[in-house]
């Protein structure tokens, strides 16, 4: 779905005041409003930490496809959008509409755009969805209440499981490299990106940032293997991104337990050699028998 192709053919404009007590509800117009050059039920499932504004329901095409795209957008504080009856319709006044959104501040605070795969059935209903008021906790994504409640949509890949794959396959891909420090250096580099403020793991970024050359066929096979697409992009899940250390396993049975900062900083030094032994620069500071 390329959305730079999407061509709006008609716009709707209700108004999602914030819950109070003193009887406020959402009214929703009847008829599309007039486009030009410069231009439900979310009432009922948001709470007073949801922010009001306008709804707006566009119909278009992408590529001759039908499509429909639903935003939120801001709305100027202090004012509510003027509501007009015509001719037996209730409907926006476009000119206080500009009022409350044409204008260098508005702000787009959630969108989607949904398409039927298989017109006609709407169990094969896709999109996209992005949420701009989304919490600065990385992993946040699209608020539950818009995504789920509102769209009643679900993400299509699933956070916790593509981030576990995506880990088990950079995993199974370092240990089966016969290069002890580059095994080092991409664990480095997959705790590095699991513990950064991205929101989301690209695995074909990952590869240009972290991974050799001479060893990009290879990771691209595990990520095949364990079934991800290395050019798709998914959400982090915060559980697995918590991960601080790693546990290395020994040939004569030995485990080593450590944090990401004990490589960066020299503590643990691994040579390329799986003949040479891993060397472990700092003191002891208690024993105790198993």
């Amino acid at each position: 779905m390329d959305v730079d192709n999407f061509q709006i053919a008609e716009l709707v404009i209700h108004d999602v005041p914030l819950p109070n007590d003193e009887g406020d509800e959402v009214i929703l117009t009847d008829a599309a409003i007039e486009l030009d050059a410069d231009f439900q039920h979310l009432f009922a499932i948001q709470n007073k930490s949801n922010s009001e504004g306008l709804l707006a329901v566009a119909s278009g095409t992408i590529d001759d496809a039908g499509v429909v795209s639903v935003l939120k957008l801001e709305r100027e504080q202090g004012l509510r959008l003027q509501i007009v009856r015509r001719d037996e319709r209730t409907l926006a006044d476009i000119e206080h509409l500009r009022n409350l959104t044409l204008t260098d501040k508005t702000k787009v605070f959630k969108t989607s755009i949904l398409a039927l795969d298989n017109p006609g059935d709407e169990m094969s209903l896709v999109g996209r969805a992005s949420d701009d008021q989304r919490g600065i906790r990385a992993g946040d994504g699209v608020a539950t209440f818009f995504l789920s409640r509102f769209l009643g949509c679900q993400l299509l890949v699933n956070p916790e499981v593509a981030t576990r794959d995506f880990v088990e396959a950079v995993e199974s891909f370092i240990n089966a490299l016969d290069n002890q420090e580059r095994q080092a250096e991409y664990h480095i580099a997959m705790l590095a990106t699991l513990q950064d403020q991205q929101l989301d793991i690209s695995p074909a970024s990952f590869a240009e940032a972290h991974i050799r050359d001479d060893d990009r066929d290879a990771y691209l096979a595990s990520l095949e293997k364990a079934g991800l697409d290395p050019d798709s992009t998914f959400q982090k899940d915060l559980k697995l991104a918590r991960a601080k250390g790693f546990k290395w396993y020994f040939d004569h049975g030995m485990t080593l337990i450590g944090s990401r900062e004990d490589l960066e900083q020299g503590r643990v030094r691994v040579p390329e050699s799986s003949r040479q032994p891993v060397q472990i620069y700092d003191p002891i500071k208690r024993m105790r028998g198993l």
